[in-house]
C-alpha cells in the first residue's frame, strides 16, 4: 500500500513543487476543495478552473466554506483527497491537522 503523505507549508511557498519531486499521485488540498466544495458556492465562477485561479482573493470564504463542509467531521475533505491521491498538498487549520495527521504516514 502506498505512503500517505501531507506537505504543509505558507501559501505559494512551494508546496506544489515539493510534491511533484516526490514523484507520486499529488493534489493540491486547494485544487480538489475548487471542485468539491469552493466552485458550487461562487457561481461567479464558470469554473473550478477560474474559482482556483482566484483564490487568493477570497481566502476567507475559501476557509469558511472548507470549514463548514468539515462540520462535524474534520476528516472529510482530507479522506476524500486521499482516496485519489497519495500526496495531500496545503491543510488550512490547526483543528484540520489535529483531527487528520493519524491517516498520514509522513508530515512535511
Amino acid at each position: 500500500m502506498a505512503k500517505k503523505i501531507l506537505v504543509m507549508g505558507y501559501a505559494r511557498s512551494g508546496k506544489d513543487t515539493a510534491a511533484e519531486m516526490l514523484g507520486l499521485r499529488f493534489s493540491s488540498s486547494s485544487q480538489f476543495a475548487a471542485k468539491e466544495v469552493v466552485w458550487p458556492h461562487m457561481p461567479q465562477y464558470k469554473s473550478p478552473e477560474a474559482c482556483f485561479e482566484d483564490r487568493m482573493n477570497h481566502r476567507v470564504q475559501w476557509f469558511d466554506l472548507i470549514s463548514a463542509y468539515n462540520s462535524p467531521d474534520k476528516t472529510r475533505l482530507t479522506r476524500e483527497l486521499l482516496r485519489e491521491s497519495d500526496v495531500y498538498v496545503g491543510m488550512r487549520s490547526k483543528e484540520e491537522f489535529e483531527a487528520t495527521k493519524s491517516l498520514f504516514d509522513i508530515i512535511l
